[in-house]
Order: structure tokens, then sequence, then C-alpha cells
């Protein structure tokens, strides 16, 4: 019976405005843009629509919980007469996380995140796991959380848009695949952009996983703080631990043994930064118990 804004009319936004009415929540959903700016938006069954404006202040803090969109900024008057008010701010990320009730599997990362989610989950998926691909590679993951088998797990491809408003989300095994300049326009710094990325290793404990790109500098560099037993993965360095690309082989080197999978030329998807994607999914499928040579067919 709780007062709901749901703020932003997109894909996340309806889908989490459809999940918190079937709750028995009183829902209004909000955005900017008129009815006719909207692509496909007709009226959701219990979902009331304030479109072409925000409710601002008082009418703001009237509400009991608000749901952000990916794409909404933080610093828009809506927001911030939520926050001066107190009202809890959840992302769809965040609310999916909080009914779900299966493991996550989740990738960040500036560039390589949609690629490198497929093949995890394809390589999941061919080693005959039941799995939920989504996040923003384009599902919304309240559709489906709450219906998910036992046995499933969740993969996830993340912007730091999402990781912007995660709380108690926890990935059990998390990627992060690089940083380079993006979205500087709403983080500000690279300092800041990297701590959101970084989120996607709250909430660890030493039974999760966190698995860095050793390649890059700033990605490296947050292994010294996470809680997370940590995985690195490498195209160029000769690691005593991690997923390895030498000397034209891939290579597994983990808890004192080293498997080698396969040569670096039977690996379908080509080039130097299809080869690290391959790696972070590799090493992923691999802390997640996929056997070596499931692993490799996949990949072929």
């Amino acid at each position: 019976d709780k007062k709901v804004l749901v703020i932003g009319a997109g894909l996340s936004g309806q889908a989490a405005a459809v999940f918190l009415a079937a709750k028995g929540a009183d829902v209004t959903l909000t955005d900017n843009k008129t009815v006719a700016d909207l692509d496909g938006l007709v009226d959701i069954a219990g979902v009331n629509l304030k479109l072409g404006g925000m409710p601002v202040g008082t009418e703001a803090a009237s509400y009991q919980l608000a749901v952000i969109s990916p794409g909404v900024p933080l610093d828009i008057p809506t927001v911030q007469a939520l926050m001066q008010a107190g009202v809890p701010l959840l992302g769809e990320l965040e609310l999916a996380y909080q009914f779900s009730h299966n493991p996550f599997f989740a990738i960040t990362g500036t560039n390589g995140k949609t690629t490198t989610t497929t093949l995890l989950g394809y390589i999941l998926q061919q080693a005959g796991r039941h799995c939920l691909i989504g996040g923003n590679i384009g599902t919304p993951l309240v559709n489906s959380v709450e219906s998910l088998p036992a046995d499933a797990c969740i993969v996830a491809e993340l912007s730091s848009f999402q990781l912007e408003t995660a709380q108690e989300f926890k990935a059990h095994i998390g990627a992060f695949l690089n940083l380079t300049p993006d979205h500087l326009y709403r983080h500000g710094t690279m300092s800041n952009y990297g701590a959101i990325k970084a989120k996607i290793f709250a909430n660890q404990s030493q039974q999760d996983f966190a698995v860095l790109n050793y390649d890059d500098e700033q990605v490296r560099a947050y292994a010294d703080n996470l809680s997370g037993t940590v995985e690195f993965f490498s195209r160029k360095a000769d690691l005593p631990q991690g997923m390895l690309a030498l000397n034209g082989r891939l290579l597994w080197r983990w808890l004192g043994q080293e498997i080698d999978l396969m040569s670096v030329d039977e690996v379908l998807i080509k080039g130097p930064h299809n080869l690290e994607n391959a790696l972070a999914a590799a090493a992923m499928t691999l802390l997640a118990g996929v056997e070596p040579n499931q692993v490799c067919q996949a990949l072929q």
C-alpha cells in the first residue's frame, strides 16, 4: 500500500512500475517526456501516469519510496527533493536484487560489457546451466527474478548508472573489464566514475569472487581494497594465478594448479579486445564450477 514514485518511463521504469503495482503499491510513473515523446508507452493497469513534468517539492516528498531509472541523473529537482525529504531511493537493479533468490554474475567496465555478458551466458547455457541474462543488455531484471528455478543464476551487464544507486546488491562473481573516460558529464571525475564501477564488488565476502583486468592499471589497483577473493585475467602478464593468454595458449592457474585450456587461435571471436572478453568470461564460468572442456567448446 506504499505510495511509490517510479522516475523515468523507459523500459526499466515501466518494468519497475508493473512489478511494484503487482505487489500492491500505489505507483506513479513519471517522466518529463509526454506520451507522444515516449515510443510505445500506453496506459499500464494499476499505474498512475504523470508525464510532461515530474513532481517536485512537497509533492515529491509525499512519496514513501522512489525507484529511479538508470538514465535519470541524480541532480534533477525531483530527485533532490526526494533526497532532502529522506525518501528511500532505489534503482531497478537494487529492486530486482532485493526480490531475487539466485546468485548474480555481474559484469561492468567501460567497453566490452555486452560481448562478455553474452559470452558468459552462452557458456553457462552450453554447459546446461539455467540463467537469466539481462540488465543493461536490454532486459529489465525485475521482469523475471522471482520466477527463476532455485539452481539458476542471473547474468547481468551493469552500467555505472545502474551501480550508482546500488545499496545491498552483491555479485557472487563480479568482473571489472576496463576503465576509460566516459560519462564524466554525470560522474565528474575518473576517480568517482571508477569508484561507482567498483561498487559491483560491494558487500562481497571471501566466498565471492572479484575478477579484474590485470592489464588495466586503474582496474588492477582496486584489488587491494576488496573483500571478495580476487582473480585476475591478463593477455599480457605471466601471473602465478589467474586466467591468462601466454605463448598462444589459454591457461587457468588456480589453487596451485595449471590447466592448459586451448589455443588462442581456437577462440572464435577475434581481436585483442575480444580475447580479453573471452578471458573474463572463462574465468567467471570456471569459478562457477563449469568444467574446463565445456568452457573450451563454447569458446570455439
